[in-house]
């Protein structure tokens, strides 16, 4: 058997033990935290299919057939492209509200936001989820959205996940 006699060291090398234990737990902690911030925030980009699998069940609430259940998501989905483009195709139940008028977003009673506007589009959804997410830090703790997803494949990429599409407007 192996017993560490620390008799038998030298001074230089404890402190020299001590010194590389520390080393260790400050990127231990530094690596731990990274990922904690990571997990953390607020605003995340995510492609339409890792949406669907961290929310399925919000979207088979959201996009089921009973619109009673519509109340019961704890997702919105936000469109926000031109009203044209969603008139010509939305994801059912989504919420429309064009880029240019975001500043009259109205904070939902939601856990989160997946905001999508077409992939070519990119630049706007992430101005949209900046200004939501601004917004959100001067609300208190009741009213605030845990989550914006910013969908990086846009609607398309929705659409090619498997989320349901439906044609014209919303009242």
């Amino acid at each position: 058997m192996f017993y560490l006699n620390l008799g038998e060291i030298s001074n230089s090398y404890k402190k020299l033990l001590i010194i590389l234990l520390g080393v260790f737990i400050i990127i231990l902690l530094f690596v731990f935290g990274f990922f904690y911030y990571l997990k953390t925030q607020s605003v995340q980009t995510v492609t339409a299919q890792k949406l669907k699998n961290s929310e399925i069940t919000n979207i088979q609430i959201l996009q089921g057939k009973d619109p009673l259940w519509y109340e019961n998501s704890a997702l919105l989905l936000l469109d926000i492209r031109s009203r044209e483009d969603y008139a010509k195709g939305h994801l059912k139940n989504s919420r429309n509200l064009p880029a240019e008028e975001i500043k009259r977003f109205i904070q939902p009673e939601r856990e989160a936001v997946a905001i999508y506007s077409s992939k070519d589009n990119f630049s706007e959804v992430e101005k949209a989820a900046d200004y939501i997410s601004k917004k959100n830090k001067d609300l208190n703790q009741e009213n605030k959205v845990g989550k914006i997803y910013i969908i990086e494949d846009g609607f398309e990429g929705l659409k090619d996940a498997g989320l349901i599409v439906e044609e014209g407007f919303y009242d």
